[in-house]
């Protein structure tokens, strides 16, 4: 850098890490920057400072295949986990709805992922009563997947489960008494012949 007398200027300093391999923590770096005349090897200069160097945030997406099912006992769905940071990341996954009729089952509930890397993950939605219902419902939810590494870094989708009525079990006929019986068998005795 050349400097008329009295002037000033300002230079960009970037500083790297060596190490290729990521962090999965905050670290600070101490540095100095050396600066010294040319025509004067004598006048010279030393600035000390630190570089933060702070883990990549973790970046994905989330989708729901298919948005809407419509089904008897159970809906089935498909949820598609994308990585879209430069880092890998560990999301748990959970599920629910606001009147909490439903259960929600995730196989896996909780993957990791490298950087780029996508992964399917199958949802199965069941209603929490034990009889079906006889009438058809709908079941509105929301998934909800979070990263170990960047707890703030959250992502949301919903869905819908429209629950079939189910179809009414048939009525057996009650068993006959022991009376009713004996009462048909004195029916059924004929009658002794006149001598």
């Amino acid at each position: 850098i050349s400097l008329s007398a009295g002037t000033t200027h300002t230079a960009q300093l970037g500083v790297r890490r060596r190490a290729t391999a990521g962090i999965d923590a905050e670290r600070t770096y101490a540095f100095s920057v050396d600066v010294q005349s040319i025509g004067s090897p004598d006048v010279r200069a030393t600035q000390r400072a630190e570089w933060t160097c702070n883990p990549p945030r973790a970046s994905f997406e989330i989708a729901l295949h298919p948005a809407r099912r419509t089904q008897r006992e159970f809906g089935d769905f498909n949820l598609e986990v994308s990585n879209t940071s430069r880092a890998a990341t560990t999301i748990t996954l959970v599920g629910y709805d606001e009147q909490m009729q439903c259960t929600y089952t995730f196989d896996p509930a909780q993957i990791t992922l490298g950087p780029g890397q996508k992964q399917s993950v199958e949802l199965t939605v069941r209603s929490r009563a034990k009889e079906g219902s006889l009438t058809t419902r709908t079941h509105q939810f929301t998934v909800s997947a979070a990263s170990a590494e960047s707890p703030a870094s959250t992502k949301q989708v919903a869905g819908v489960w429209e629950e079939l009525a189910t179809a009414p079990k048939p009525v057996s006929p009650p068993p006959p008494s022991p009376k009713s019986e004996e009462d048909a068998g004195k029916k059924s005795k004929p009658s002794p012949l006149p001598p």
